[in-house]
């Protein structure tokens, strides 16, 4: 069966037509007019129940071969997008509807751009803070839409040399430096640690320390950090292992092991941390890492991410903290005692060695250069 065109060359023409140069286009569509307020904040509403349950299908269909957290973002992408339709009377895969819903969202970030490249002194606002959406959140949205009309048996935009060269145009103009999170480094692990013990040793601490070590010392991701189990930590014939069941490159759930050493200074070594959590919580089994209820009883349910990137931001006094710079300390770490790619890939399970050259691109550029001249 032939797969139905996507848009016929009078949209694409006007594709063409719509050139992102210095001096901008108005944008067709302001997204606040399909955002609502919810208790003094501004959020998007939501779409039709038809259109709701049409989303809510295709994230079914889905979630078999993606992860939650990507199934998750699509949904949101397309409630957002449906409700977008609605408002501007837009077909829901019309290429001109997208592009005006893109270009509407991408804006205000372009025009702060525009006017922090013109400042004589600029002054950047955090990502947080800046208007608008950026590259990556573009790019979200369009992987969704084009994955809804593939679905659906609709050519994706990216079929269209106009389309991609349109697309190219609006990356251009959201341009902005990669937001790496810093790394945490030993000294700065060593001072969370301070901080933590300086606390106390209730199960808060010991809770917070194991949780600090273990996603330290195996460079763990942060949703892999909340799925860990208290069998999950054992030892092998040739020394401690870290199951990892689930992670960003094991969409199939296969797991794997990791090697985890303990260390010569006690206070810096997992295995010892998670010993002595498990041991004053009385966990056997279940969630490692659990919150707590006001009066210290230990919840059920693992933590979220969100709540463990809050909870050792407490403790982190780091520029650009996020809960990736436990990995991304590890790896820069570990270069600076002198591992090779290989070396720090059997801890991290990243597939290919550029991201890890990437985390520690600073550290090799000190060690390879000629150092100072002077």
């Amino acid at each position: 069966m032939a797969v139905p065109r996507l848009a016929d060359e009078a949209r694409l023409q006007l594709i063409a037509a719509h050139a992102i140069a210095e001096d901008l286009p108005e944008p067709v569509w302001d997204p606040s007019s399909s955002q609502i307020d919810d208790g003094g904040q501004q959020r998007w509403r939501d779409p039709h129940p038809e259109h709701a349950q049409q989303i809510a299908r295709w994230i079914a269909r889905w979630s078999h071969n993606r992860a939650e957290n990507t199934t998750d973002s699509y949904a949101a992408c397309l409630r957002h997008y449906f409700a977008y339709c609605e408002d501007a009377g837009a077909e829901w895969s019309d290429i001109v509807g997208l592009r005006d819903f893109l270009y509407g969202l991408a804006y205000p970030r372009i025009r702060y751009l525009q006017k922090l490249r013109r400042a004589r002194k600029p002054k950047p606002l955090s990502r947080g803070q800046q208007p608008g959406v950026g590259w990556n959140t573009i790019c979200q949205y369009h992987a969704a839409i084009a994955k809804a009309w593939a679905t659906e048996g609709i050519e994706r935009p990216s079929s269209y040399t106009v389309w991609r060269e349109w697309f190219d145009g609006l990356h251009r103009h959201l341009a902005a430096p990669v937001d790496q999170k810093s790394g945490l480094l030993l000294e700065d692990l060593t001072a969370a640690l301070a901080t933590i013990d300086s606390r106390g040793k209730d199960l808060v601490a010991l809770r917070d320390r194991a949780m600090l070590l273990l996603g330290w010392h195996a460079a763990l991701r942060v949703s892999e950090l909340c799925a860990l189990q208290v069998e999950d930590l054992h030892r092998g014939p040739s020394g401690w292992l870290l199951h990892i069941r689930h992670s960003k490159t094991d969409q199939f759930a296969q797991g794997r092991d990791k090697p985890l050493w303990p260390s010569e200074h006690q206070a810096l070594c997992p295995i010892a941390a998670w010993q002595a959590w498990c041991q004053a919580s009385g966990l056997g089994s279940g969630p490692l890492f659990r919150g707590m209820t006001k009066h210290g009883t230990l919840r059920a349910a693992s933590l979220s991410s969100d709540s463990v990137r809050r909870i050792l931001g407490q403790y982190v006094d780091v520029r650009n903290w996020g809960a990736h710079s436990l990995r991304i300390g590890y790896v820069t770490q570990a270069r600076l005692a002198g591992a090779a790619t290989e070396e720090i890939m059997v801890v991290t399970h990243h597939r290919r060695r550029e991201m890890v050259d990437h985390y520690a691109q600073q550290v090799d550029a000190h060690r390879q250069g000629p150092g100072s001249l002077s």
